[in-house]
């Protein structure tokens, strides 16, 4: 089932387009910014959209770890 959404694009809050990719990630832009005095976000710097990881390089004993509820 989760294989049917595979390249499926959709409209993100950053005003771009986040895309399901083949490792079950989507896509997304890395935002970079400095909190202002009224407690909001001036954003400084931002990426293109960028895939996911499926699980963080600092962490290789989290590779093969499952959710409750999620499959492979």
């Amino acid at each position: 089932m989760l294989d049917s959404i595979i390249g499926v694009s959709v409209p993100n809050l950053t005003g771009g387009y986040a895309t399901v990719m083949p490792n079950h990630q989507i896509t997304k832009p890395v935002l970079i910014g400095e909190i202002q005095a009224n407690g909001q976000f001036d954003i400084v710097q931002q990426t293109p959209e960028v895939v996911g990881d499926e699980w963080s390089d600092y962490l290789p004993d989290s590779a093969p770890l499952i959710s409750i509820g999620a499959s492979r």
